[in-house]
């Protein structure tokens, strides 16, 4: 059994490669998490037979549309980018729930991000358009929740480790 100190250390090193990984990884790391989080399989259209990010179509989604997964490697994904007296105002996050929005009315839409998240973002983001009218249907997941959650996964999942220790 891992010590609590053991664990901190753990999941910090991921938490430093999940900001570098590349967008493809990411897609299918968060892909793979949204399966284990949901324990259903889900149709992954975010990359191309090429194996390269497709923007037309949402990136991960159950056949009956109830779910819906983005991912973004974006180093501003969590930037306010409102002016200084303006309410708090978002680039990417409201365009990926809208374009989660327009392929089907999922029930939950996950949203995942190689960055950290700023410790006030949850606070102001909630305040927005987007916050307040779809709080119920929306998982943000940053770098930070990521780790944890791929750690906790590994430990509790041999099938899982061996996945992830291909990207980590």
């Amino acid at each position: 059994m891992q010590t609590e100190a053991i664990k901190k250390r753990i999941v910090q090193g991921l938490i430093e490669e999940i900001t570098l990984i590349e967008a493809t990884d990411l897609e299918l790391v968060g892909h793979a998490l949204i399966e284990l989080i949901e324990t259903k399989r889900l149709v992954h259209h975010g990359l191309n037979s090429e194996h390269r990010p497709v923007g037309y179509t949402v990136d991960s989604f159950t056949q009956d549309g109830s779910i819906v997964g983005e991912y973004s490697v974006e180093k501003h994904y969590f930037a306010d980018i409102s002016a200084k007296d303006e309410p708090p105002k978002y680039d990417k996050i409201p365009r990926d729930i809208d374009h989660a929005l327009d392929h089907s009315n999922p029930k939950k839409i996950y949203l995942i991000s190689s960055q950290e998240e700023p410790e006030s973002f949850r606070k102001k983001f909630n305040g927005t358009a987007h916050g307040i009218k779809y709080p119920d249907r929306l998982e943000i997941y940053d770098a930070r929740e990521l780790a944890k959650l791929i750690h906790k996964f590994s430990v509790d999942n041999s099938a899982a480790a061996d996945f992830f220790s291909g990207f980590f």
